[in-house]
């Protein structure tokens, strides 16, 4: 990789005076990320980096390790922790949490799904929290017209004893306008925007393929119990039927009437992300994917491992769309220096400024781990390290097609399925962006493999395109 490169002058990093910062390790994100009119913020938690949980952030010691769900306090203390900092972000970005952000993404710790409830049941529930806390204290920060969300539970964040971690991005000065979900959808429960519109864009939350009932307060029950929409499921009692397609099918229905109130279609998607539970759900999703989107699909990120918010529910997507008056042309990037991505999406798509990346991991075109070493030899190379430096070269490689460089990364999201990943992983990335690197957060998924075996980090990520 090129380190000589220095990002464009149109990508700035932003930090926040008195943000707290981990100075025993290496400076592998920045705080904020102010590139075309948009900021992107790394992954915040309520830590001063001295105590796992600083003293805003956690009500007692014997609470440390207990479920956020368990102590309402604790919960609503660290989403102000949380919230604050990003707060500074924004400020210091010249913008204003309470009216600026157009997305916000939050990952909560829970205990379920474990590696044993996706293998049995195939089952995402996150059960066992409760998040009101965290979105009444949502409210006090970021006004009505919030923006697009999604939620994840996670078995535990990179700190222990963390509940809580929000990414977020924001637009300053943007002039906003918030759609509700149209007639004959449920509306979510959670307080945010089904989609808002600003300039050239319209952004949809996370959907899910649910009535927001199920067979709560249901004398009749299709099968066991769970929170999806009747129409996704099959007679249990035939051998017909197949729920992980009509899960897809169902949510991107909804998807496309939300996006036709805002001014949208559905075929104006440029970028998307996906949340599956089992990997052995994702060939069920690719099949309907083509339905939807047979030519020109968008780039997506299809992250597995999933913990979704309701019983039953095994796919949860968020998209980036254009507006059906915009000028702006996508085009598809394809470069031969770069893995073919596995399934129906392209290597990432350019939209003005911006370079959406589908999936990035270690795999070759055939999805067989590039990184590996012959039987009996892996402890000579470090996979968090080795497939990292792939990751990076994926985004250089297809980065110069597009007509820009991996300095003007601008956001990463590293999923990975083991935290002795994250160190290794961080140390490239500080290498990487010695001036400057972009906002990152670092998450763990709830399983493993991340769908290709031995394949132990995946990323989602945009870039800047001066």
């Amino acid at each position: 990789m090129n380190m000589s490169d220095k990002p464009s002058p149109g990508r700035k990093a932003i930090d926040a005076p008195g943000l707290p910062k981990p100075g025993f390790a290496p400076k592998f994100s920045s705080p904020g990320i102010l590139a075309g009119g948009w900021l992107f913020c790394s992954g915040t938690m309520p830590t001063d980096f001295e105590s796992p949980v600083d003293s805003v952030g956690f009500t007692d010691p014997e609470a440390l390790y207990r479920p956020a769900s368990y102590d309402n306090a604790r919960l609503r203390q660290q989403s102000h922790a949380t919230l604050q900092r990003l707060a500074k972000i924004f400020e210091a970005a010249g913008a204003n949490i309470k009216t600026d952000p157009i997305r916000i993404e939050q990952f909560f710790r829970s205990d379920h799904p474990t590696q044993q409830d996706f293998d049995t049941t195939r089952d995402t529930w996150a059960k066992g929290i409760s998040i009101s806390p965290y979105l009444e204290t949502r409210n006090e920060y970021i006004d009505e017209a919030r923006p697009p969300s999604v939620g994840f539970g996670v078995t535990d964040l990179p700190i222990p004893g963390v509940d809580l971690q929000v990414d977020l991005i924001g637009s300053p000065g943007v002039k906003k306008e918030r759609f509700e979900v149209p007639g004959g959808v449920a509306s979510p429960l959670a307080g945010y925007a089904p989609a808002i519109r600003f300039g050239d864009w319209v952004k949809l939350a996370g959907e899910v393929p649910t009535d927001w009932q199920g067979d709560w307060m249901s004398e009749k029950h299709m099968g066991e119990p769970r929170a999806t929409d009747p129409r996704t499921r099959p007679n249990e009692y035939l051998w017909y039927g197949d729920e992980m397609a009509e899960q897809v099918n169902l949510t991107l229905e909804k998807q496309a009437a939300i996006a036709e109130v805002a001014g949208s279609s559905i075929e104006r998607c440029v970028n998307a992300t996906v949340y599956i539970g089992h990997p052995a759900d994702f060939s069920s999703m690719d099949a309907v994917w083509k339905k939807w989107f047979p030519k020109n699909p968008p780039a997506r990120t299809v992250i597995p491992y999933s913990g979704l918010g309701g019983k039953g529910w095994r796919f949860e997507v968020t998209m980036d769309l254009l507006t059906n008056d915009s000028n702006l042309e996508p085009v598809t990037i394809k470069t031969d220096k770069a893995p073919t991505p596995f399934g129906h999406e392209p290597q990432a798509v350019k939209v003005g400024n911006f370079l959406f990346f589908s999936t990035l991991r270690a795999v070759n075109s055939q999805g067989v781990l590039s990184t590996s070493t012959p039987p009996g030899f892996e402890r000579y190379v470090d996979q968090g390290a080795a497939q990292m430096r792939a990751i990076l070269a994926q985004i250089e490689a297809i980065s110069a097609a597009a007509g820009t460089s991996l300095a003007n990364l601008c956001r990463l999201k590293v999923f990975m399925d083991g935290w002795n990943m994250l160190a290794p992983a961080a140390q490239e990335l500080a290498h990487a962006f010695p001036i400057d690197p972009p906002a990152v957060s670092m998450h763990r998924v709830n399983g493993s493999p991340m769908i290709a075996p031995g394949c132990h980090i995946l990323g989602d990520a945009i870039s800047y395109v001066p």
